[in-house]
């Protein structure tokens, strides 16, 4: 993983939620043995899921072959960098910005907003939950359409022109996907994947905000298996030029996911207290009602874990907030075994 150039503080936003909206979002479902997989669109669980997001140091892909491929990375080892959580769309504060989209993504403070219809995704824009903006696009991103097998291509555009903060803002973009590779993944950890499609992602866009312009170059290669319903590995670059093409940023990693969890109804519908008060002032105490003995952890949208304990004798939980932060934090209950039960639930510190 590599940085140069610029910080791009004024950008970091766009960085964030631009760089996910297509690495975090491969579905597949079944292939077949000893043959080119192909892949239908798949059924997404009714409540969502979250994962950890694993990096690594940049490992140059193979080249693109007709022939059955073996990809070993049994060797490879990361350190968490984020969780994701992805839920339907309707729960988000931000819903009706993107009144096409389906679910959303939640990575750190950003937010990216998508749908699956009649076998097509599509990326249909970002917010960022600190500041409250939102990048809706007037033109969606069709990302890539099932089934799914070797040789199968997209192309699309995508635009946003809007006063972003009372400046005038625009983004015009274009993204290409290719199939050009299957064979075999051996992951992080030693998983055998079994049959996989690899492909080629390329996203190229021009954004400009209050009278300064960049261009942002991303390149991917993503591994879809066919029992995982998120991409199970990827390579990505990303490079950011200025108006003269002088290099402000490069950016370089591997990256797979982790620790799968579908999601679960409500706490409130399995008999429990919602906390409070939510939203919570930074610094606050926050109060919540569990079954005595059981546990809970508080953790950021970063993946970073702000708080744990336990419940009293009377099944009362008081947290301190202080050095939190302002964002989304995830509290998420434990049975006496130790084990997550029940969906986490968002407070708003802010």
């Amino acid at each position: 993983m590599k940085c140069a150039g610029s910080p791009l503080t004024r950008r970091g936003y766009y960085f964030g939620a631009m760089r996910l909206v297509f690495v975090i979002l491969f579905f597949s479902l079944s292939g077949a043995l000893l043959s080119q997989p192909v892949f239908q669109e798949p059924a997404m669980a009714p409540l969502g899921y979250s994962a950890d997001i694993i990096a690594a140091d940049f490992i140059p892909p193979t080249p693109p072959s007709v022939e059955p491929q073996v990809w070993d990375f049994s060797w490879v080892s990361g350190s968490a960098v984020a969780l994701l959580v992805v839920e339907p769309a309707s729960q988000s504060p931000f819903a009706d910005a993107f009144s096409g989209a389906e679910w959303v993504n939640t990575v750190g403070d950003q937010l990216t907003f998508w749908s699956l219809d009649d076998g097509v995704f599509t990326a249909q824009g970002n917010a960022n939950v600190v500041n409250g903006a939102t990048l809706s696009f007037e033109d969606p991103l069709e990302q890539w359409s099932y089934p799914l097998e070797f040789g199968s291509a997209s192309a699309d555009s995508f635009s946003v022109d809007m006063n972003l903060f009372g400046l005038p803002y625009s983004l015009l973009g274009e993204a290409s996907l290719e199939v050009n590779a299957w064979g075999s993944l051996v992951m992080p950890g030693g998983d055998d994947m079994g049959d996989v499609l690899r492909a080629d992602y390329s996203q190229t866009y021009l954004e400009a905000y209050d009278g300064d312009s960049n261009t942002w170059v991303l390149n991917q290669t993503v591994y879809f298996a066919g029992d995982s319903l998120l991409p199970v590995f990827f390579h990505e670059d990303l490079e950011v030029l200025d108006v003269d093409g002088n290099q402000l940023l490069e950016f370089s990693d591997v990256a797979w996911y982790a620790y799968h969890m579908l999601s679960t109804p409500d706490l409130e519908s399995a008999s429990f207290s919602p906390p409070y008060p939510n939203p919570v002032n930074q610094g606050a105490d926050l109060h919540w009602s569990l079954p005595s003995g059981w546990t809970w952890e508080a953790v950021g949208m970063d993946g970073r874990k702000r708080a744990e304990g336990k419940a009293d004798e009377q099944g009362r939980v008081a947290m301190s907030t202080e050095g939190w932060g302002p964002g989304i934090v995830l509290l998420s209950p434990k049975n006496p075994q130790g084990k997550p039960s029940g969906k986490p639930v968002r407070v708003f510190v802010q």
